[in-house]
């Protein structure tokens, strides 16, 4: 399987283009099936990392609850709640994560999904007392500067 990204700017879309059509030549005897969509920069790992470093620590030392369980019901809160059955007993989950759409296949938010989702823990956040910073995006360099 091979994925690749048509980028936009002139010089790598040619390059992406070249590669495309030597793949599709070394694979002559073969039926190739293509797929396109509209590439979505997917949120980086710092992001990730500042929603569970930064923003969950708070809420979970004024709720007392876990992580996971703060992090399934923001997530409820956001996209909203499915209800189902288990083992006869009515339960509920998210519609969707910052993982996995409403099907349940993988699709990570884009940066600017995620950035909006972190905007909204803020919010809740505040609603119930308890103030969540901002990311700091220069975390990394003062880190490695101490």
């Amino acid at each position: 399987m091979q994925n690749l990204i048509l980028r936009t700017n002139p010089q790598l879309r040619a390059s992406t283009l070249e590669t495309l059509l030597r793949y599709l030549d070394s694979n002559k005897d073969h039926d190739i099936a293509l797929t396109a969509k509209r590439y979505r920069e997917p949120r980086s790992l710092d992001q990730n990392a500042a929603l569970f470093a930064v923003a969950y620590p708070p809420l979970r030392e004024h709720t007392g609850y876990q992580v996971a369980e703060i992090h399934e019901w923001m997530c409820g809160e956001r996209w909203g709640w499915v209800d189902y059955d288990l083992f006869g007993r009515k339960q509920q989950k998210p519609r969707r994560t910052t993982t996995t759409d409403e099907q349940g296949r993988r699709a990570v938010l884009s940066k600017g999904e995620f950035a909006d989702f972190y905007r909204f823990v803020q919010m809740k956040g505040a609603e119930a007392g308890v103030l969540i910073p901002d990311p700091d995006p220069f975390w990394r360099e003062a880190r490695e500067a101490a």
